[in-house]
This record gives structure tokens, C-alpha cells and sequence, in this order.
């Protein structure tokens, strides 16, 4: 025997579905852009503010004028002067 009502609930098409699918797409893509933009955009620090920014993690230009290899210091650093000796 057949249900009298009709069906409130319609299975989508394959179509209507992709169709969904790239609509979604085209709008978390320039969403996560915006998201992840600025961590990647974050200012590089000369070698002169390199040494107001000390224990911070941060990628320093310059050019590698002299090194110092501290062998007898704990973990063994090695020291870069960047720019000026």
C-alpha cells in the first residue's frame, strides 16, 4: 500500500550535488587565503633588528660576514655575523 502524503524529503541529483560541491569550493578557497595570507606574509627582520627580536623564531637577511663555532659552550652554537663584523 502506497503512503497518501507525499515525500517531504527529495534525494538530490548527481548534478545539483557537484553543483553544491563547487559552490562550496569557490567560496572556502578565498576564505582559507584570507586565513592563512598573513602567517605567511609575516616581515622579515634585518640583520640590524635581528638583535631587538631575540628569542623570537624568525627568518633574518643578510650576508654572512664572520663565525664563531663555540665547541667548548653547552650545545656547541655556531655564531653568524650578519652584514657588519
Amino acid at each position: 500500500m502506497k503512503p497518501s502524503h507525499s515525500t517531504l524529503f527529495v534525494q538530490p541529483g548527481r548534478s545539483s550535488l557537484l553543483l553544491w560541491m563547487l559552490l562550496c569550493l569557490i567560496v572556502a578557497l578565498p576564505l582559507a587565503t584570507l586565513i592563512i595570507e598573513p602567517a605567511l606574509a609575516q616581515k622579515k627582520p634585518s640583520a640590524a633588528e635581528a638583535k631587538d627580536r631575540v628569542g623570537e623564531t624568525a627568518t633574518v637577511c643578510g650576508s654572512v660576514v664572520s663565525t664563531r663555532y663555540a665547541a667548548s659552550t653547552k650545545g656547541q652554537p655556531t655564531f653568524l655575523n650578519l652584514d657588519k663584523p
